[in-house]
Parts: structure tokens; sequence; C-alpha cells
């Protein structure tokens, strides 16, 4: 095949147009580009993936942050759709930035596209050798040339787009715009789910994600608030997927599309009772509770409900939190009384009891003051399932899974 020709005869016909989706190469949603202007080369590898990028034209910076991502989404998706390595660009600025969704005003666009098609971007994968993604015909041999109305793309990355591309929803990346790190984080776990079976669930541990997303400043304990932040846009804007955060790192998979759930997403069943309460002392006020993210929508109940005891656990899969929430009936007592445990094991010498009151007081145990404000926002969200369940009025496993809400995980705010 000649690298001259304006398309890749051997990838068959445009596919049929979608609006819903736009669709990125893997290598882009395995490994991110940088968040903000390298000095010099700048490289990532991990995970069986490399993204590449060296400045071309001397006194030109490297192009980052959200107008790279939202060009490469253009630009990738542009070429899958039309099988062809010719990708416009608009006859301006302006009218690149309007195709982008992005603010032409800044005075910053001209400066990106010039960065853009002046750099050398590359990609590897899975130890296939290195693909430049721009043709070198795209690239301007000098500074402040005339404006380009399309760019070429190397074949070869045309090819390997067409067998390795990702579909992402166009309204969840426009709800994501503000964030380049959620956009990140979104693209990676869509791809990690892409073409698996439903119950697949992707994980991935601190120091991977780091080497995924994290800048050449950041360190672990600096990285994780800032990308649970971004996890956090991400379960706000697609209410189709699960995200769990712990110590461990992140997992994420599709959430349940009926109450018909693994028992793994289930609230666990438990018998022993949460002790009495001694008397109340008031803890501090909980911080401004965050809005919880909506729930995701459910089908109705199974015809044949789950009953459900008197005593129940809730796990971080259900409820966002670290620890583990324990639920039981009140048989008639007057204050809501809720458990929190460390772990699914019910222990009583590590068990804090928090009465629901205006506002949630420590009854027994102890809890730190981060997790005191994460479990307060968790009771105060999901007051109604509490008292509901308190009261008698909740009995099965199925409108519990249905009425249940998260919180954000440590770091959210």
């Amino acid at each position: 095949m000649s690298h001259d020709s304006d398309s890749v005869a051997q990838a068959g016909p445009p596919p049929p147009i979608d609006d819903a989706f736009l669709w990125l190469h893997s290598a882009f949603c395995r490994a991110a580009l940088p968040l903000r202007a390298p000095r010099a080369a700048w490289a990532r590898r991990v995970g069986g993936v490399s993204v590449r990028l060296e400045p071309g034209a001397a006194g030109t910076g490297l192009p980052n942050g959200v107008f790279l991502r939202q060009l490469m989404l253009h630009v990738c998706d542009t070429a899958w759709r039309s099988r062809s390595p010719v990708v416009p660009l608009g006859e301006t600025a302006t009218e690149l930035a309007a195709r982008l969704g992005l603010d032409s005003k800044s005075g910053l666009m001209a400066e990106q596209v010039e960065r853009v098609l002046g750099a050398k971007i590359f990609i590897g994968l899975d130890g296939a050798p290195e693909l430049s993604v721009f043709d070198a015909r795209s690239r301007p041999r000098g500074l402040g040339g005339a404006w380009r109305s399309s760019l070429r793309l190397n074949a070869g990355f045309v090819a390997s787009l067409i067998e390795q591309s990702v579909p992402l929803e166009r309204r969840i990346l426009a709800a994501l715009a503000p964030s380049p790190m959620a956009i990140d984080a979104y693209a990676w776990i869509r791809q990690a789910l892409h073409g698996q079976p439903q119950t697949h669930t992707v994980t991935a541990s601190w120091d991977d994600l780091l080497a995924r997303f994290g800048t050449g400043a950041q360190d672990a304990s600096a990285f994780r608030p800032v990308f649970e932040q971004a996890l956090r846009h991400v379960f706000d804007a697609d209410l189709s997927l699960s995200i769990a955060v712990d110590d461990e790192g992140v997992s994420a998979r599709a959430a349940e599309p009926d109450a018909a759930a693994p028992a793994s997403a289930k609230p666990d069943v438990a018998r022993p009772d949460v002790p009495a309460a001694p008397p109340v002392t008031l803890a501090p006020p909980a911080a401004p509770v965050v809005p919880p993210p909506q729930p995701v929508a459910r089908a109705p109940a199974a015809p044949s409900p789950t009953p459900v005891q008197d005593t129940i656990s809730l796990r971080s899969q259900i409820t966002g939190l670290t620890q583990v929430i324990w639920l039981r009936r009140g048989h008639g007592q007057d204050s809501a009384l809720v458990g929190v445990t460390p772990n699914a094991r019910f222990d009583a010498d590590r068990l804090t009891v928090l009465a629901v009151e205006p506002m949630v007081m420590q009854v027994s145990g102890g809890l730190n003051a981060q997790d005191f404000e994460r479990v307060s926002a968790w009771v105060m969200a999901n007051r109604d399932l509490i008292d509901g369940f308190w009261e008698g009025a909740i009995t099965t496993a199925e409108e519990i899974d249905q009425r249940v809400r998260k919180v954000p995980a440590v770091g959210w705010r």
C-alpha cells in the first residue's frame, strides 16, 4: 500500500455513522497525554503501551491539556469514520474551535494548533513497532505558517486505529470537558471494559494509575486525591458505571442492569445485632455534605423479592465507603442507629455506633475526623433508606439495592 493514498483500502468501507460516540485509539486510553506543556521531549510507558511527543520547529512547545485531547478525539474519530488519513480541520481556527467545543477567544487556539502540527507524536502498543501519528507532510516547515485546513495521518496509524479503536460517549465527554484527567479516567475505564462480558471488572493499583495518568511532579500521595476527584466526575456523568476506590487502588465495572445482581453486589445478610447504645456524646458537626451522585437507574424489582433479616451489612461496592455499614431494625426504639466496622467481619471491639439525629453523632467507638465526615455524608444521603429499614418498611434486598446511594471515595470533595 502506498503512503500517498488518501484511503486505507484494506480496511473496508466506512462504518455507519453514529453521532452518539467518538472513537479514540486505545493507546490514548491506556496512557494519558500530557496535562501540562512539557519543556522538552515527553514520554509515558506503562503496561505494554507507550506515548511519546517530540517538539517540532524550534521555538514551539508541545501541545497539552484539554485542547490536545479534544483534537486527538476529532482526529481519531474522523479517520475511523472515513477510513482516510486526511482529516479536515476547518477553514479557520475559529471553525476548528467550534468543532471541538472549545473557546476560540482565549488566544491559545492558534498556538495549540501550531504546536500539534509541529509536534511528532508516536504510539507503541503491546510490542508492535512504534507508529508516528502524523504524516511528515502535515508538519509545517517553520513558525507562523498559514493556517492549514487539513492534516494527514500516517497510514500505519490509521490501520492501527481501525483495529484498536474505543467508542466513547459524546455526551459524557462533553460533561467531562472541563477536566482533562476525568476524560483520561473515563477513556481508560471504557477501554478496559470494551468487548468484555457485562460482569467484567477492571482493577488497577495506585502505582499503576500514577504511571498511566500522573505527572512527573506528583507522588502517590499527591496523585490519589486528584485522580479520585476525576473519578467522581466520571461517576456523576456516566450512571452505567460502578466505581470503587480503596487503599489498594480502583476497580470499575458496568452497573447492574436490574435487581437480579450478583450476590457480591447485594447487601450481605448478617445475624448479630448492633449493641445497645450507651449514653450519647455529641461529635463535632460534620463538614458540609457534598451532594451525592444520583443513584444508577435500575429496572423494577424481580417478581420474587429476596427478604432480608433484621440486620444487614452494606459493603464498599454498594456504598462507596471503605468501611462496612451495618443496619438493623429498631423494634420500637426511637432513634435510628448505624453500625460501622473496618471490614466485613462483625467485631464488637472495632464497632462504631452512630445515632441518626438532625446531625450524625458518634455513640460509641471512634472514627477519625476524615472517616467520620465521609460516613456522615453517606448517612445523610441515605437517611430515607436508614429510617425505612429501621422502621421495618424496607424488607427486601432488591429495594435496598435500588435505594442506596454512594458517596465519593477518600479525597473526593
